[in-house]
């Protein structure tokens, strides 16, 4: 852990408000984009999220067995999300619709609208068809921008693990992609 991440749990850890309201405006936005993963819900998202830090600040004096500010949080989220899920009976099978995939489309074309938002759909279908586990760990990698260590620590699985489930996605990722872009592709109309 960073020096300054040290520094900061123990100002915690003593009390020390103002640390705390920095860690929270530091990791908010990380913690609640993790949450929405679980949820679908912002409301449920922001509840998890007050609860995981509102518990962060009760246990504040065992602060000094947190190794890693993000696997806590991240692990503590994932928890209490799933924790809230069962209690309001309302776990969804697809959470991914969450996170919309931009591909960029360039130009004021219609055709080039129509492909583009072909592409979008497309790349969304596939990345949904992921088995859950698989879509967690990319969208850990690709979007939160982690390391293959980060994200193994953080979900208390090898990296070994990790590079498999990697190699999963881009497979199925790139099988149902292929035809989007084998030569002579009509575009199918919308």
């Amino acid at each position: 852990m960073a020096p300054e991440d040290q520094l900061l749990l123990k100002a915690i850890s003593e009390g020390n408000h103002l640390a705390f309201e920095k860690l929270y405006k530091e990791y908010f936005a990380k913690s609640y984009s993790f949450a929405l993963y679980f949820t679908h819900s912002e409301e449920l998202s922001k509840e998890v999220v007050a609860e995981v830090f509102l518990s962060f600040w009760k246990n504040r004096e065992s602060l000094c067995k947190v190794k890693s500010i993000d696997s806590y949080l991240y692990v503590s989220i994932r928890n209490q999300a799933l924790s809230m899920l069962r209690k309001k009976s309302c776990i969804r099978q697809e959470p991914i619709e969450l996170f919309t995939l931009h591909i960029a489309a360039e130009g004021d074309d219609p055709e080039d609208k129509v492909l583009h938002e072909e592409l979008e759909s497309l790349v969304e279908k596939a990345f949904g068809q992921l088995p859950e586990r698989c879509r967690m760990i990319y969208y850990l990698i690709k979007e939160e921008r982690k390391s293959y260590r980060e994200v193994a620590d953080l979900l208390g699985i090898s990296e070994r693990t990790i590079n498999s489930q990697m190699t999963i996605a881009r497979r199925k990722l790139t099988a149902i992609l292929r035809d989007y872009f084998s030569p002579g592709r009509t575009p199918s109309k919308k």
